[in-house]
């Protein structure tokens, strides 16, 4: 063979070894993860999205905060404990609240957690696994944690037996709230769902490109062989497009202009998709990722509350 010959192979062989170790990092970086507890107030709000609304942030979590609440935990299908915080209001309403990507659920829902609070609903915020006092090795972006929010609702229905249940995600809850939506029994009365994406691997395909600033399918497509061999999950399991596509439970879908996180289009998709005879869409001018609900206020506030009297009372 001429020495041209090994030097395309080799040089093929490096190619390939080259996307499996990059592959193998990314993995690393995004997938597992130590638990997430950290506190909007422990960050400098002042150099980040969040400074123009610092003061009302800081506000509506000291509201939370100072709430009487009950640490409450269960089993997830593969054995981790999972932990919320479920505030009584002696309501027949309890309001789920489903946090995103290495948040909590304080960060993401304080203020829209306070107008439910003050309406008179009772609230669970869960910590999702890996982050905050739950456990877990791995976040799945919703395909396992999809289960756990099923799961949540059974608990809330077999210990408090509430009569309606509403669902509220944010970000990658958004996405685990919208794939948990078929799976829900029939006091699930609607879902509020903000800035979600439509497909795990097309969220992947758009971080790592981001990262590495080049196309990303192939990187991607190794990263959910190591996704597989590692961390148990497939992206292709399931997607939150798929799920809502098969549902009939009420919608109301929100999206900034702005997110460079989870770009708009994701939503349109999602809400195109939504098989649900009564769905709304919001979607806010110049809003970055997660912050809709305040850069709208209080015209979303309204919207969404609106949006859950009428659908509890359908």
């Amino acid at each position: 063979m001429e020495w041209y010959y090994w030097v395309i192979i080799i040089v093929l062989a490096l190619i390939i070894i080259g996307q499996f170790v990059g592959a193998y990092y990314g993995f690393r970086y995004i997938i597992p993860m130590k638990p997430q507890s950290d506190s909007l107030l422990n960050r400098d709000l002042d150099n980040s999205k969040f400074q123009k609304h610092k003061e009302k942030i800081i506000e509506n979590i000291l509201f939370m905060q100072e709430k009487e609440y009950v640490d409450v935990y269960i089993t997830s299908k593969d054995k981790l404990k999972l932990h919320g915080c479920y505030i009584n209001n002696n309501s027949d309403t309890t309001v789920l609240f489903v946090h995103g990507y290495r948040s909590r659920g304080l960060n993401d829902f304080a203020w829209p957690m306070r107008k439910v609070y003050e309406k008179g609903y009772n609230i669970l915020h869960i910590d999702q696994r890996c982050h905050g006092q739950s456990e877990g090795k791995y976040v799945t972006f919703g395909i396992k944690e999809r289960i756990d929010v099923l799961n949540w609702v059974n608990y809330i229905n077999e210990n408090y037996k509430p009569k309606n249940i509403v669902i509220y995600g944010m970000s990658m809850g958004c996405a685990t709230s919208s794939m948990a939506l078929p799976l829900m029994p029939s006091n699930v009365k609607c879902a509020i769902l903000d800035c979600g994406f439509s497909s795990v691997y097309k969220l992947m395909v758009k971080q790592t490109k981001d990262m590495i600033k080049v196309d990303a399918h192939l990187p991607v497509l190794i990263m959910n062989i190591y996704c597989k061999l590692i961390a148990g999950f497939s992206m292709f399991k399931a997607s939150p497009k798929k799920a809502l596509s098969k549902i009939n439970i009420p919608c109301f879908f929100i999206h900034g202009t702005e997110d460079s996180v989870i770009p708009l289009s994701h939503t349109i998709e999602n809400y195109e998709a939504c098989g649900s005879k009564v769905k709304d869409f919001a979607y806010i001018e110049g809003a970055e990722h997660g912050m809709s609900y305040y850069d709208d206020y209080p015209n979303l506030e309204q919207r969404v509350m609106k949006f859950i009297e009428e659908a509890i009372e359908m």
